[in-house]
C-alpha cells in the first residue's frame, strides 16, 4: 500500500512537468523557426571603369560610347551594406559579352578585373559579369552590365574619288564687223553735166572799151 502510494504521488508530480516541458519545447521549436540570428550583411558589386582615354565610370549598371582605337578597362569592387570591403566570395567573377562579332572581353585568373577590345565594327554591346557573393554553402547572385556603343575612330586615311568624262569643245562665233561708212566732205562739188551748155560769165564792171558807146 505504501508503495502504490508512493508510485501514485511521483506520477502525480511527474505529470505537470512533462506539460511542462511539453509547452517549452514547442515554444522553442517555434523560435527556432522564425528566428535565424541577424541577418547576414547584403554584399553590392561594384564596376569601376577606364577607357583608354582615361576617362573613368563607376557603377553596376551604366552605359557608354567609345571609338572603336580605344580599350576599356574593367574593375570590380564588392562591399557589403556598411561599405566595408569583401574580399572573400562564393565564387570568381564569371564576364561575358553580348556579340562576339563586336568585341571581345579578356577576364584575369581571378576574375576582378577583364579589358574590353572592339573588333573595329560599330554597333551596341554589352558586358555582363556575375558572381556568387555568399562564401558557404549558399548561394547570392550578383550582376553587374555595361552597355557599350563603339563608334568610328579618328581619321587615318583619306581616299579620293573622281569621275572621267569627255570634255566637248565650246565654239565661240566670231562677232560680225558693223560697216564703215566713207567720209562726206565738208563742201561737195556738184558735179557737171556735159550735155549742158555753159554759161559764160558776166564781165565785172570797169573801165575796159568793150561793151561801151562809141
Amino acid at each position: 500500500m505504501t508503495d502504490l502510494f508512493k508510485l501514485l504521488t511521483r506520477m502525480t508530480l511527474a505529470i505537470p512537468t512533462a506539460i511542462v516541458g511539453f509547452f517549452i519545447y514547442v515554444i522553442l521549436l517555434l523560435v527556432g523557426k522564425f528566428y535565424e540570428g541577424p541577418a547576414k550583411p547584403k554584399l553590392s558589386l561594384t564596376m569601376l571603369l577606364t577607357v583608354s582615354d582615361g576617362t573613368t565610370y563607376k557603377g553596376n549598371h551604366m552605359s557608354l560610347i567609345i571609338r572603336n582605337d580605344q580599350e576599356i578597362s574593367f574593375n570590380l569592387l564588392f562591399e557589403d551594406n556598411y561599405g566595408n570591403v569583401v574580399t572573400q566570395l562564393g565564387s570568381v567573377p564569371q564576364w561575358t559579352i553580348s556579340d562576339a562579332e563586336l568585341a571581345t572581353i579578356e577576364a584575369s585568373d581571378d576574375g576582378m578585373s577583364a579589358v574590353f577590345k572592339s573588333t573595329g565594327k560599330v554597333g551596341s554591346v554589352q558586358v555582363n559579369v556575375s558572381v556568387d557573393a555568399d562564401p558557404e554553402e549558399g548561394v547570392e547572385q550578383l550582376l553587374g552590365q555595361a552597355e557599350v556603343t563603339v563608334l568610328s575612330g579618328k581619321a587615318r586615311v583619306v581616299r579620293l574619288s573622281g569621275v572621267i568624262s569627255n570634255v566637248v569643245p565650246v565654239v565661240v562665233e566670231p562677232e560680225p564687223e558693223t560697216p564703215v561708212e566713207p567720209e562726206q566732205p565738208a563742201n561737195p562739188e556738184t558735179p557737171v553735166d556735159p550735155t549742158q551748155p555753159t554759161t559764160p560769165a558776166e564781165p565785172a564792171p570797169g573801165n575796159g572799151e568793150e561793151g561801151q558807146p562809141a
